[in-house]
């Protein structure tokens, strides 16, 4: 799928103002295949990083380890693929920290002789969205860079779940985010100094990539926003969260639909608990428990969007929820 005029083949994005650029992408897939095509039309210049798949993790030895022990999610989401998406975005900084600390390495400076600063973060289903091509087209682009090599901070979001981004004015193409509205983890961009803090303050996966990166408000307190994504999610862009079980695996619908959301049709409404939780991780849950977010996670200056209507069931989300793990695997557990 491309939105970009013809005209514009080859235009120059300046890798959206950041210095390295990384794709989160499964090796081999039809997904990184489109990504590639999708961006042709630029010069953006980046670098795939190798996703960790659900159907690979051992979630046992990861229990067993202290890598899981609680799970926090507005509507008590889990699946194998939220926690492989965690830990690919963990990779990816990784990667990210390794290459610019690397002795002797040309990779600290940019090919200006410039110190790097902002690594850019995408996964494989980010889009250009039509806001990024009126950009171009109206000559609002350059003026959006030059504002983000200007104001210093610790994440810029590029995009998030909808097209329109709210938060507090900073000027006019740059916004404070109003953190938990609407996260999604297709495209942000971090300061290295801050990638370092956050990286190293990973001790288990206990919440959605996106979520934790809303969070993190003591690491990544400067965090700002375009108004409008200007890189969407192409399961959102085509209206297809969830994918379409009527149609064919094979479909567009259901090829961008999300890997770690369990369909509607296949929610658990008999067993409230478990609603949103897919069968692949029933056999280690212990059990699901409201989740005081005002209390653990709550901003006092009030930016943020908890308790913010559902987006999926459209009811308002007045407690987040908490999946604890078992300790003994051999436990019965909810089912």
């Amino acid at each position: 799928m491309s939105l970009v005029p013809k005209n514009n083949i080859h235009f120059n994005l300046q890798n959206f103002g950041a210095d390295k650029v990384y794709v989160i992408s499964e090796k081999d897939s039809y997904r990184r295949e489109e990504f590639i095509k999708a961006w042709e039309w630029s010069d953006l210049e980046y670098e795939f990083v190798d996703a960790i798949m659900g159907k690979d993790l051992d979630i046992k030895s990861m229990i067993q380890d202290g890598r899981l022990d609680t799970f926090i999610d507005p509507s008590g989401n889990l699946s194998k693929n939220i926690i492989a998406v965690a830990l690919s975005h963990q990779k990816a900084y990784e990667i990210a920290l390794d290459e610019f600390d690397s002795s002797n390495s040309e990779n600290r400076f940019d090919s200006n002789g410039n110190p790097l600063r902002y690594f850019l973060f995408l996964e494989d289903d980010a889009r250009p969205t039509t806001a990024l091509i009126d950009s171009i087209q109206d000559g609002e682009y350059p003026l959006l860079i030059k504002d983000i090599k200007k104001f210093s901070f610790d994440i810029l979001w590029l995009g998030r779940a909808i097209p329109n981004i709210r938060g507090r004015y900073l000027n006019n193409r740059l916004q404070h985010i109003r953190r938990f509205e609407a996260p999604g983890a297709q495209s942000y961009m971090i300061n290295v100094n801050s990638l370092r803090q956050l990286f190293d303050s990973i001790k288990d996966i206990n919440m959605p990539a996106d979520l934790l990166l809303d969070k993190e408000d003591d690491i990544l307190h400067t965090s700002l926003a375009t108004y409008q994504s200007l890189i969407g999610q192409m399961g959102t862009m085509i209206h297809s969260f969830t994918g379409d079980k009527d149609l064919p695996d094979d479909h567009i619908s259901n090829l961008y639909k999300s890997q770690t959301q369990l369909p509607i049709h296949l929610w658990r409404k008999d067993i409230p608990k478990l609603e949103r939780v897919n069968p692949d991780m029933y056999e280690f849950i212990e059990d699901v428990e409201d989740f005081d977010y005002d209390e653990k996670i709550g901003y006092p200056d009030n930016c943020s969007a908890l308790g913010a209507v559902d987006s999926l069931s459209g009811e308002p989300n007045n407690h987040w929820r908490k999946i604890i793990f078992k300790k003994n695997l051999n436990h019965k557990g909810l089912i």
